[in-house]
């Protein structure tokens, strides 16, 4: 069990120092010194990089091209950054947003492997017929049609060879990444690195288990089984698994094609348009449940000028408060009220931020700042009053949140591109189409279904119920407290011991390098003397004899203090 989890953190270590030699290489040595990472960067790499300079102006197009080199994993996390203005300059931002996975195809052989791994009988046994070439890939996986025995066709997504093992290595990469940055770069934990990466490994191991996209399909569909103009694929559970995805297949027109100009034919694009907003709103004002990656790839046109929705490996999920704060904000947006907006901003920051917990939130933040940008935004925004342009200010209305020291949830931060992305393509349908305008009495109709007496009830009796299991812990909980405070035992814990013990296994890494190259190089030398010629004895054995006996009890030394200080680790 020792080897295996020895082994384990060996293969993160070493994929770490691969991908810190890549960034070095980049032209990103500024960031590796800066992150407390020179000493992994070998000394030849470090003298080769001081003969070069690079152009400040190519690295944003360097980091873009360098993160889709590395893989999927650095793709989703570069889309990510893509929305954090207050982490990076502009001239990143833009070139992370043309962030696409590049990935070469896995063979149909593969494929078949993984489908009867996962449904327990081979591909010719389950299915009528299978396609031996994708119609579709993906970062994750690739897409087959194929007809069950009882004639339906179907669309099978395969996840993509050994994803969950380089997916989760990667990810433990960014985790020690993040720790490192907050540790040696200054004023880097006030961004939350290390939370912003827990919460897209949260994602992306959802994203690798096909059941729970599969989970999602059904959620969403149950939403909108009402709505005759929204069309779910039906879920084929039987021949589903948490590497292969069996859905309907549906024909249809591709968005992406549509607005190409290809397969537009019976396509009403304003009428698409509308339907499309509204669609969204819903998700984000009604249900708090959306499609956080609306672009046209995952978008298809069906006859009747209906919609179906693909790929919902990113959901974005705001809970009740969050749903009622966003849909506020919109109507305040519309209304350019900033000081409606900065108090919302502030709710926000008062009840998602860990930080604000018992503290003042006006301590935590600058409101002066806050309020100054959110008004220049807005008469910005104002002054031109172009379609497409009232969701890129709700976008810079985080941004400016962020920036002046709002924890932002964020599901909110995914859900201002997710209504950034659709104004985008709805725009691009119906060029006239003012989403602020069109969707303003759907946003006021969903916030005044809020105040229906059922409702009201409902959460009434909910928080009574709160207050009950609240009051019947209250005298426990109380004692307690007094009792820790008497004994001088309250304190807080930070557990932040498995990213130490990569650090220390990083170090050990380091010196281990070092003192085996030393040791190899003596063992060489004294068996070449060895071999050489006659030596003299002594007691019995030729000299470098006695070399030969000395380098491999100081390799058994090093490789024992080695184990003791990994063991403590563990």
């Amino acid at each position: 069990m020792f080897l295996y989890r020895w082994y384990q953190k060996f293969k993160v270590i070493r994929r770490f120092n691969y991908i810190l030699l890549v960034l070095f290489r980049a032209g990103f040595s500024a960031f590796v010194y800066q992150a407390g990472l020179k000493r992994h960067i070998p000394l030849s790499q470090r003298l080769d990089q001081k003969k070069v300079r690079v152009d400040d102006s190519v690295l944003p197009q360097r980091l873009r091209l360098t993160l889709q080199r590395l893989g999927p994993v650095f793709v989703k996390f570069g889309q990510i950054l893509s929305t954090r203005t207050d982490l990076l300059p502009k001239a990143y931002i833009e070139e992370l947003a043309k962030l696409q996975s590049q990935v070469e195809p896995f063979s149909y052989r593969e494929a078949e492997k993984i489908v009867q791994k996962n449904l327990g009988r081979p591909v010719a046994q389950v299915f009528k017929s299978f396609d031996r070439e994708p119609f579709a890939s993906a970062s994750l996986g690739q897409v087959y049609k194929a007809q069950l025995k009882g004639g339906e066709t179907v669309a099978v997504k395969v996840q993509r060879p050994r994803a969950k093992q380089q997916i989760r290595l990667d990810s433990e990469v960014l985790l020690m990444l993040a720790h490192f940055v907050e540790r040696h770069v200054p004023g880097a934990k006030d961004y939350s690195l290390v939370n912003i990466v827990r919460e897209f490994q949260r994602w992306t191991v959802n994203e690798l288990d096909y059941r729970k996209e599969a989970t999602n399909c059904e959620i969403f569909a149950n939403f909108f089984k009402d709505d005759p103009w929204i069309y779910t694929p039906k879920v084929y559970w039987d021949y589903s698994g948490d590497s292969v995805l069996c859905l309907e297949y549906v024909q249809g027109a591709g968005l992406g094609d549509v607005l190409a100009g290809r397969g537009q034919r019976g396509v009403n694009k304003k009428l698409v348009a509308h339907r499309l907003a509204d669609s969204f709103i819903r998700q984000y004002f009604d249900f708090g449940y959306f499609h956080a990656d609306p672009h046209p790839g995952n978008i298809f046109i069906l006859p009747g000028n209906k919609l179906l929705f693909l790929d919902f490996g990113m959901i974005g999920l705001l809970d009740s408060q969050l749903t009622a704060l966003a849909s506020a904000a919109f109507l305040a947006l519309l209304q350019r009220d900033v000081e409606k907006i900065v108090a919302i901003l502030l709710q926000v920051e008062e009840n998602y931020d860990e930080r604000a917990q018992g503290k003042d939130v006006r301590e935590l933040i600058n409101v002066n700042g806050l309020r100054k940008e959110v008004s220049l935004v807005v008469l910005e925004w104002a002054s031109t009053g172009k379609a497409g342009e009232f969701t890129r200010l709700f976008y810079q209305v985080v941004d400016a949140a962020i920036r002046n020291g709002i924890g932002v949830p964020v599901d909110l931060t995914l859900f201002s591109k997710s209504i950034m992305t659709l104004d985008a393509v709805a725009h691009d349908l119906d060029p006239k189409l003012k989403i602020e305008e069109w969707e303003r009495p759907l946003v006021e109709k969903i916030i005044l279904d809020r105040f229906r007496a059922e409702k009201i009830k409902d959460r009434t009796q909910t928080a009574a119920l709160a207050a009950e299991e609240l009051l019947k812990k209250l005298p426990d909980s109380t004692a307690n407290i007094i009792s820790n405070l008497e004994r001088g035992r309250f304190g807080m814990e930070l557990n932040a011991e498995q990213l130490l013990q990569y650090e220390r296994l990083l170090n050990a890494n380091s010196r281990f390098s070092t003192y085996g190259t030393f040791l190899a190089a003596l063992l060489i030398a004294v068996a070449l003397i060895y071999q050489s010629g006659t030596h003299p004895l002594q007691w019995k054995v030729a000299i470098p004899g006695w070399g030969l006996y000395l380098g491999l009890l100081l390799i058994v030394l090093f490789l024992l203090r080695v184990r003791r200080r990994s063991g403590g680790a563990d």
